[in-house]
């Protein structure tokens, strides 16, 4: 259900503004490659709950799921990068932070840690890259809980 007027789907970018329930996902996988505009924080938090529904079913029924999940988290952070972006427009923040804390995550997870017998000067540089990781997981879910901002006032054509 989405409860927004046409005057802020146009302002936000986002015919899906303040969706709810189901019409929430199907705001954020319509919107895969809409990188301006705003996002709430229910269409982020379904898609949130579809996703770890998904990866939880899949390594459940079956451990072979892992070739089907890794293609489907390759799908979805493309879908997650640009809600990020909208999200963090939507509370005021750089929405290019989104996409690119996304993106660095993904690409840090896809990449395999340094074995017992690589260089000191190796296990440390990882280790401070994961530190980064944690940290900035921690500021993206800080900004994901903010509210959105009020749109901007619209003038009467009267």
């Amino acid at each position: 259900m989405v409860r927004s007027t046409p005057e802020e789907q146009s302002l936000t970018n986002n015919k899906y503004y303040r969706a709810t329930g189901g019409t929430a996902l199907k705001a954020a996988l319509v919107n895969a490659f809409n990188y301006t505009g705003r996002s709430t924080r229910a269409e982020f938090w379904w898609l949130t709950l579809f996703a770890v529904g998904y990866f939880f079913l899949t390594g459940v029924v079956y451990f072979s799921a892992v070739i089907l999940a890794k293609t489907m988290a390759t799908a979805l952070v493309v879908v997650v990068m640009s809600l990020m972006a909208r999200r963090y427009q939507d509370v005021g923040a750089p929405g290019l932070l989104g996409t690119i804390q996304i993106a660095a995550t993904y690409l840090l997870n896809y990449v395999s840690a340094p074995g017992d017998n690589a260089e000191m000067g190796l296990r440390i540089l990882w280790d401070v890259t994961m530190v980064f990781d944690k940290a900035s997981w921690l500021a993206m879910f800080i900004i994901v809980l903010l509210p959105s901002r009020k749109l901007p006032a619209v003038a009467d054509k009267d």
